[in-house]
């Protein structure tokens, strides 16, 4: 090893204690040089440069790791002020030391606000809270804790909003040597406000099933509106509500109509008036109040202050106090079909509120709408089976229900032993009422009679209207004959007074058939038959009246129903036919006129008078028919005569039924008749009775003299029998009066009668009318009439009635001869 110079060796440790200071001054680029020589400084200069190159690599080293872990800081920095959740880190001693954007934006602290502070502050209520003050011991030594690791939900206390709901999720980290807190918050408002949307509409839900179920499962419509209304009130935390529907009344106003109503807090004086209108009876037609508003707007009305709201023009009598109030329409399509009230909520009402009750309110108006057609076609049932059921005019039970009734009766009798009656009742001259008053009126009364007679039977018993003016009542649980008999009393006294209709003052009367039903001896089937032939008797007895079922009177009855079918084949097949009987004038031995007479040719039975069908004819209303046919061919045979060269100067009379007179086409159908036939006004007589004078006067005598101006000649039948007015009989165009048979027949023994034919032939005579003798049969009554003044007769003493062929025959020899009547020189 050589040996160095002191020189050099001094060099030497200068560079080396300057190496020295630089590497502890960082400079650790310098580097030795070795001498080669192998002494002790190189070697210390080697070891001095091995130094400088460790020291190089280790600084190196730090710096990439600061570099890196500035990068690190970076990214954490970029990471947590961007993130979306809050990153909070609380250290060992309860202080915050990280504060991201995001927990400012979630919890409204500023970052420099809360760096520091103790995480307390915004602990708030939440669980946190004890676990701050209970475990943060145990936490700081050993990282552990009962909520460290998992992920919680909780409210965390927020700088202006309160309490919110956050998802945290908490770890531990060992930073500087110590535990230190990681937080993430994620703010779960809107999530919770979701799920307690979607809890709601479940809710909500339920409650629509619940109620849909209360009418599709039969529960009664009532009982169902009041649940819903029970449920509307709780889901709103309202104390009052109602449900109303608009309607239209029978005079097509619009109305609302209560369905349901309820009054939760129960207040004792809203109760009067509720209970006078239930539910579903209550009408309401202001539509100005507030309870309408919904229904007129057509959208929600919110009224948290009632009094001051445009729409609060007062509200119903017995109607709660209103602190707050909402009304919804209930729409079926664009059509409003009711609405929903709710009131007295605390805290009043809002838009949330309404948003929620959307499927509900959607619920209810279908179920409205199902409630309204439901009832559309429950009346529309009740209609067609009231119609089916029930008489159009008094709303009685019609014929078809008073069978059923009857046969209800009859099986309730038979089971239970009990006995019934029933009454057939019929008013007696109704027509007349009709044909005077015209059919209003005599609508009108028998509306009013069958008032009447509910109001005379016991609620038990049948009222029935079974066509025009016939009635029926079923007398239930008869104790007694006479108790029917009693009844039967009632009705007639009930109708024997008078009528007020329209200003007229009408009298009517009653006539009843009673038949009883007796278990085991009655036959239902014929019981309505039974009273029929007791009414009839009573009507055959003058009316006015009742009868009890006679079996004699139902075989004449029998042969009455038998007489009308016979009639209506007699008017179809032309069964009837006109005798005539001349009329002679003794003054001149001349016929003077001929009177036709109703004969029915009958295909059994041969010619039939009159006197066995007519009444027959005329209660059937078959007489209008038969009327009508001798008219026109008494004016057709007349026609016929003259066509011959016969009859000239002769007349031909027809007997005028008062019904006939009464019709309203009597004028136009008599000059019809001549029209058709040709025949001359002049040439034609009608014959009229003193009832007919008598019944309606003024029209009597208008249409008479109608006619008469036309040339048309009138005559009184059974002059003396009737009560015409004298002041009358002078004013009329009559041309003849004729004397009763009934005085002819017994004037010869009887001095009544004697006097009677002789004032008739002297009243006549005063008033300038031809005075006939009718019924003459032999020479000593025409000799006494004669001598008293009388010169014109019909009788079989002239000449019987006879077919018009027999008739033309005779006279053809009268003119052959003298062209005097026989019997009359």
């Amino acid at each position: 090893m050589s040996i160095e110079t002191p020189e050099l060796a001094r060099e030497s440790m200068d560079q080396i204690l300057n190496m020295i200071l630089q590497l502890a001054s960082g400079g650790f680029d310098s580097r030795l040089e070795p001498s080669g020589t192998g002494s002790t400084i190189d070697a210390l200069a080697v070891g001095l440069n091995m130094l400088a190159e460790e020291l190089t690599s280790s600084v190196q080293e730090r710096e990439q790791a600061l570099r890196s872990l500035e990068e690190n800081e970076l990214k954490f920095r970029a990471v947590t002020d961007t993130a979306l959740d809050a990153v909070v880190m609380i250290n060992s001693d309860g202080a915050i030391t990280l504060w991201n954007p995001a927990a400012e934006r979630i919890f409204g602290y500023a970052q420099a606000d809360i760096l520091g502070q103790d995480v307390d502050i915004f602990l708030g209520a939440s669980g946190l809270r004890e676990f701050y003050k209970t475990g943060w011991v145990h936490f700081r030594e050993t990282g552990e804790g009962p909520v460290v690791g998992d992920i919680h939900e909780t409210l965390i206390q927020s700088k202006d909003h309160g309490d919110i709901p956050i998802e945290l999720s908490i770890a531990a980290a060992f930073v500087s040597g110590e535990w230190n807190v990681i937080c993430i918050a994620r703010d779960i408002t809107e999530r919770k406000e979701m799920e307690q949307s979607i809890q709601e509409e479940r809710e909500d839900l339920k409650i629509v099933d619940r109620t849909l179920s209360s009418f599709i499962g039969g529960v009664d419509v009532q009982k169902a509106f009041d649940t819903v209304m029970v449920e509307l009130l709780d889901l709103t935390d309202s104390e009052y509500g109602f449900l109303i529907d608009l309607c239209t009344d029978e005079a097509g106003k619009p109305y609302m109509r209560a369905l349901t109503i309820s009054d939760r807090d129960g207040s004792a004086q809203n109760r009067p008036y509720w209970q006078d209108h239930p539910s579903g009876e209550a009408r309401f037609y202001d539509f100005d109040s507030l309870n309408a508003a919904a229904i007129v707007t057509g959208g929600p009305v919110i009224a948290n202050d009632p009094a001051h709201h445009p729409s609060s023009k007062g509200t119903p009598k017995g109607h709660p106090h209103l602190d707050a109030f909402l009304g919804i329409p209930l729409l079926r399509g664009q059509k409003t079909i009711g609405a929903i009230g709710l009131a007295n909520r605390k805290g009043g009402y809002d838009d949330g509120l309404v948003r929620r009750l959307n499927p509900f309110k959607s619920a209810i108006a279908e179920i409205i709408a199902a409630h309204q057609n439901d009832e559309a076609r429950r009346k529309s049932e009740q209609r067609t089976e009231h119609l089916a059921n029930c008489d159009t005019l008094t709303g009685l039970p019609n014929r078809k229900m008073f069978n059923d009734r009857l046969q209800h009766a009859a099986y309730r009798a038979k089971r239970y032993d009990e006995n019934f009656a029933l009454l057939l009742l019929d008013l007696d001259h109704f027509k007349d009422v009709n044909d005077t008053l015209g059919h209003p009126v005599g609508d009108a009364l028998l509306v009013a009679v069958g008032k009447r007679l509910e109001a005379a039977v016991r609620e038990s018993d049948v009222v029935a209207r079974l066509g025009g003016d016939e009635f029926a009542v079923l007398h239930l649980n008869l104790q007694d004959a006479k108790d029917a008999a009693v009844l039967a009393q009632r009705l007639i006294d009930q109708l024997s007074r008078p009528f007020e209709i329209e200003n007229h003052r009408i009298h009517t009367d009653a006539s009843i058939g009673i038949t009883l039903y007796l278990p085991g001896k009655s036959d239902p089937t014929h019981l309505l038959s039974q009273a029929d032939t007791a009414l009839y008797s009573v009507k055959e007895g003058g009316r006015h009246g009742f009868r009890f079922h006679d079996a004699d009177v139902e075989a004449d009855l029998h042969q009455r129903v038998t007489l009308i079918e016979e009639l209506h084949e007699a008017i179809t097949k032309q069964q009837f036919v006109l005798y005539l009987q001349p009329q002679i004038d003794t003054h001149s031995c001349q016929l003077v006129g001929v009177e036709g007479l109703l004969r029915w040719n009958h295909p059994e039975k041969g010619i039939r008078g009159p006197g066995d069908f007519i009444d027959v004819a005329e209660d059937s209303g078959l007489l209008l028919d038969i009327d009508g046919w001798v008219l026109q061919d008494a004016c057709r045979q007349m026609r016929a005569w003259h066509d011959q060269g016969v009859m000239r100067q002769a007349t031909i009379s027809v007997n005028l039924s008062t019904l006939q007179f009464k019709t309203s086409d009597f004028e136009s159908n008599v000059l019809a008749a001549l029209g058709r036939t040709g025949l001359a006004p002049r040439y034609l007589e009608l014959e009229i009775t003193e009832r007919s004078l008598a019944e309606r006067p003024d029209e009597v005598a208008a249409v008479m003299q109608r006619l008469s101006a036309k040339g048309i000649r009138f005559s009184i039948d059974d002059f003396g029998t009737g009560y015409s007015s004298l002041q009358y009989l002078k004013r009329l165009p009559v041309s003849k009066i004729k004397i009763a048979q009934e005085f002819i027949r017994d004037m010869m023994s009887d001095s009544s009668d004697a006097s009677i034919v002789r004032a008739i032939i002297s009243l006549g005579t005063e008033l300038g009318h031809d005075v006939i003798a009718e019924g003459v049969e032999t020479k000593a009554q025409l000799e006494f009439l004669q001598q008293r003044g009388c010169h014109l007769f019909q009788g079989y003493y002239f000449g019987h009635p006879q077919p018009a062929s027999e008739l033309t025959e005779r006279l053809r020899r009268v003119a052959g001869s003298d062209g005097k009547w026989p019997v009359c020189t």
